[in-house]
């Protein structure tokens, strides 16, 4: 059975910071990643995802162009500091993103 998180920050950092950025707290910060593919994207989602976009780059990707296709823009609304990494890592709340979200969970 799947365990529901009682509050945001018992879940992943992506869905506090999602709270957060509901929330109203301010924007500490951002990252862009982006996506490579041969696929042809239509679309994209510029608004209405809490901090997070999903950025079409080009109408068309032309085989082997080595361009991205899609970017993924984050917006940070996490409070924190950097991580001291002596102290180790705390990976409970891990949810197989970047260093760019993985940075919040170490302590």
């Amino acid at each position: 059975m799947t365990e529901v998180a009682k509050s945001p920050a018992d879940g992943p950092i992506s869905h506090e910071n999602w709270h957060n950025a509901r929330a109203g707290k301010p924007r500490i910060g951002g990252n862009e990643v982006p996506f490579f593919t041969d696929a042809s994207i239509i679309g994209e989602i510029a608004e209405g995802f809490g901090p997070y976009q999903l950025l079409n780059t080009m109408a068309l990707v032309t085989p082997g162009s080595g361009a991205p296709a899609v970017v993924l823009r984050t917006w940070f609304h996490l409070e924190g500091t950097s991580p001291d990494w002596k102290k180790g890592t705390d990976v409970e709340r891990f949810h197989g993103g970047g260093l760019a979200l993985q940075r919040y969970v170490c302590r």
